[in-house]
């Protein structure tokens, strides 16, 4: 029986990362237009995403720990749900707190992805490609904030913060779908 695809192995790898830490990037990059709408500063904005990276830290061994019990895949789709339902409570967050917590919460993913990702690689990228699937893993941190700093002139000024949000939304479940079992 052939192995899986080091293609979409690759691609989904990437997708999940950036289900994971496109929550805090688009927060930041979109804070002009959140905090007009919620009413906080740049002591608050700074706060919550300090909050998502402390979880995020404390968090990743377990995530670790979780990949090894469970292995990469259930690790991933519980990652890649967990930082989709952070990008969900953003975007229907009635105040600052509930924004808060679901950065925590979308933090989970980002610990739970970023060390099952690099197990995903091991298992399903032949050995002479790792280099380049982990590069393009890697690579998924500055996707995502470039693609969260064009969601301010692009979509955030034309229709709303929201959108952006709903994009990595989509984004999140599509690869949540993608990881496969």
């Amino acid at each position: 029986m052939p192995g899986p695809d080091p293609r979409r192995v690759t691609a989904v790898s990437l997708a999940t990362m950036v289900a994971g830490i496109a929550p805090v990037h688009l927060f930041g990059a979109l804070s002009p237009e959140i905090r007009d709408e919620f009413g906080f500063g740049d002591t608050e904005q700074g706060l919550a995403v300090a909050a998502f990276f402390a979880v995020s830290a404390a968090l990743t061994s377990w995530g670790g720990a979780l990949s090894d019990r469970l292995g990469p895949s259930p690790a991933l789709r519980f990652g890649t749900l967990a930082g989709g339902l952070g990008t969900l409570g953003v975007l229907l967050a009635p105040n600052y707190g509930v924004i808060v917590v679901a950065l925590c919460v979308a933090a989970v993913g980002n610990a739970v992805n970023q060390p099952s990702n690099n197990t995903f690689i091991i298992g399903g990228v032949p050995a002479h490609r790792r280099g380049v699937a982990l590069g393009i893993k890697q690579a998924a941190i500055p996707t995502s904030t470039g693609l969260a700093g064009l969601a301010l002139p692009t979509l955030a000024v034309t229709v709303g913060w929201e959108a952006a949000y709903v994009g990595a939304a989509l984004l999140a479940g599509a690869a949540l779908v993608a990881v496969p079992h």
